[in-house]
C-alpha cells in the first residue's frame, strides 16, 4: 500500500504590513515549498467564521494547507535545507514574524479518511474546517461514526464536495492544546457558505449517533473560510 497523504496545516495572523506580507507569503514563503519532491498543493484562506454563531470564534485571520506525499516529506534534506535558510535570515524578515508568531497553530496530519491518494482541489470557493479532541477510549466508536454516518449524510448536503479526514502525526507535531491544534481534523471542500441554512443539513445533525458522539468531544472546533491563493508543484 503507498504511503497515506499527510497535510500542512498553520493558521497565524498577519502583521500591521498585511499586503506585502501576503504578497511574500504568495511569492516566496509558498513557492520555496514546491521546491521540495512531496509537496503537492497549497492553498491560503481567510477566515469567515463570524457569518454565523455555530461558528467558532477567535482563531487566527489566515490558514495554510499544504498537501504532501506523506509525512516524511518533513524530514526529508529539502525540507531541512530550506529550514536552515530560513532559520538565518534576519529576524526584521516575515520568515521570521511569522515563525514567532504568539498565536501561530501549525501541526503535520495523516490522511486517515479516504484509504485513496486520489484528491485533488476542486474549484469550490470556501472550506468547512472541524477539530476535535476526545478520549482515546472513544477513538474507535469516533472512526465508525464518522466514516459510515457522518460523511456519508453530510456530503449529501447541497454544496459539499469532498471530505478527509487526519490525524495528528506526533512526530512532526506540538502536543495538541487548546492554544494549538487538535488530535483529529476533518476538511469538508464546499460551494456555498450558507450551508448550515438548509434543511439537509438541519436534518442530518438530529441523528442519534449525533447527539450521543458531541458528548464524548472534549473539545470542537467549527470554521469556516474562503479561499484566498492557491498554488501547486509544476508535475502535480
Amino acid at each position: 500500500m503507498p504511503n497515506r497523504r499527510a497535510l500542512v496545516l498553520v493558521k497565524v495572523n498577519p502583521p500591521r504590513k498585511e499586503q506585502e506580507w501576503n504578497e511574500w507569503y504568495n511569492t516566496t514563503h509558498m513557492p520555496d515549498r514546491f521546491k521540495i519532491p512531496g509537496y503537492l498543493f497549497g492553498r491560503r484562506f481567510i477566515n469567515r467564521s463570524e457569518k454565523a454563531d455555530i461558528f467558532t470564534r477567535g482563531e487566527p485571520k489566515y490558514l495554510a494547507l499544504y498537501d504532501i506525499a506523506s509525512s516524511d516529506v518533513m524530514k526529508s534534506e529539502g525540507f531541512k535545507k530550506l529550514k536552515e535558510k530560513e532559520n538565518a535570515l534576519p529576524r526584521d524578515s516575515f520568515e521570521v514574524f511569522t515563525n514567532e508568531n504568539p498565536v501561530l497553530r501549525w501541526g503535520v496530519y495523516d490522511q486517515v479518511y479516504p484509504e485513496n491518494n486520489d484528491y485533488q482541489p476542486p474549484s469550490s470557493r470556501y472550506l468547512l474546517l472541524i477539530e476535535h479532541e476526545l478520549p482515546r477510549q472513544y477513538e474507535e466508536e469516533y472512526h465508525a461514526f464518522y466514516n459510515t454516518e457522518h460523511i456519508p449524510a453530510i456530503t449529501r448536503v447541497p454544496g459539499f464536495r469532498t471530505a478527509r479526514r487526519f490525524v495528528l502525526s506526533g512526530e512532526f507535531s506540538p502536543i495538541p492544546d487548546e492554544k494549538q491544534v487538535r488530535r483529529y481534523i476533518t476538511i469538508y471542500d464546499i460551494e456555498k457558505d450558507d450551508f448550515f441554512q438548509t434543511p439537509e443539513f438541519a436534518e442530518f445533525s438530529k441523528s442519534p449517533w449525533t447527539s450521543r458522539m458531541q458528548g464524548k468531544y472534549q473539545q470542537r472546533i467549527m470554521l469556516l473560510y474562503e479561499l484566498f491563493y492557491s498554488q501547486q508543484a509544476p508535475d502535480s
